[in-house]
């Protein structure tokens, strides 16, 4: 009876240690999946404005395709509002090479703007 009560005690714990190591997996959907999404594309761009000085087509395209995508439910956000007018600025930068310095440092005020709006207006 012994080795019997063993044995389930073994598989349960090795369910429990499957169960946890699995947890990263786990799908989350709507506000957390926008706050995710575009905490960590604002969070991309920033960086890359504040090592390199640039911004590379593929972090700004993926950006604008969670703007996109999220249009419908969170456009009216202050965080959306503020990643557009990030991306604004960064095309500007793109488009004046003159004035780079400027639009990127317009575009990393607003990126700064969107991820503290973020934080207030979707509660984890």
């Amino acid at each position: 009876m012994n080795s019997f009560r063993i044995t389930m005690l073994v598989l349960v714990a090795l369910g429990l240690m499957l169960a946890v190591a699995s947890c990263d997996s786990v799908a989350i959907t709507g506000d957390g999946k926008y706050k995710a999404d575009m905490s960590n594309a604002l969070q991309n761009l920033k960086n890359q404005i504040e090592q390199d000085g640039t911004v590379t087509e593929q972090k700004v395209q993926k950006l604008e395709t969670l703007l996109t995508n999220y249009e419908a439910d969170y456009g009216k956000k202050a965080s959306h509002i503020h990643s557009k007018t990030a991306i604004a600025s960064i095309k500007e930068a793109q488009a004046d090479p003159a004035n780079e310095f400027k639009n990127l440092t317009a575009a990393k005020a607003a990126i700064y703007m969107a991820l503290d709006a973020l934080k207030t207006e979707i509660k984890d």
